[in-house]
């Protein structure tokens, strides 16, 4: 038994068709696998996204008014309403306009 044939026995099982199922199986992982794999955790991503978004949402909608929201809700219908028109009260539109105002789904302008 010479040296050639010590290092050929581990690898002697191998055959020409077992190397091209091996193609095979590493073309379908890497076609399909592998994209699978990343919007999988895409996918993970954004549903720990969506809970921290929503917490937030929560947190920022059932705070109380500050000061500068209050004088801001005050201003936000002045000049659109006719004459009697109380601005010191709150409409339903003013409330749901700062409230839009404070998540950032929305501008001043």
């Amino acid at each position: 038994m010479d040296a050639l044939d010590i290092t050929e026995q581990p690898y002697a099982f191998y055959t020409e068709d077992q190397y091209q199922y091996h193609f095979a199986f590493v073309s379908l992982y890497t076609f399909f696998g592998v994209p699978l794999f990343g919007w999988s955790i895409a996918a993970i991503g954004a549903a720990f996204a969506g809970m921290i978004t929503s917490q937030d949402a929560e947190i920022a909608l059932h705070s109380a008014f500050t000061n500068e929201e209050c004088k801001l809700m005050l201003q936000l219908g002045e000049g659109r309403m006719g004459r009697g028109y109380n601005k010191r009260a709150v409409t339903m539109a003013k409330f749901v306009e700062c409230q839009l105002l404070r998540l950032s789904k929305c501008s001043v302008d």
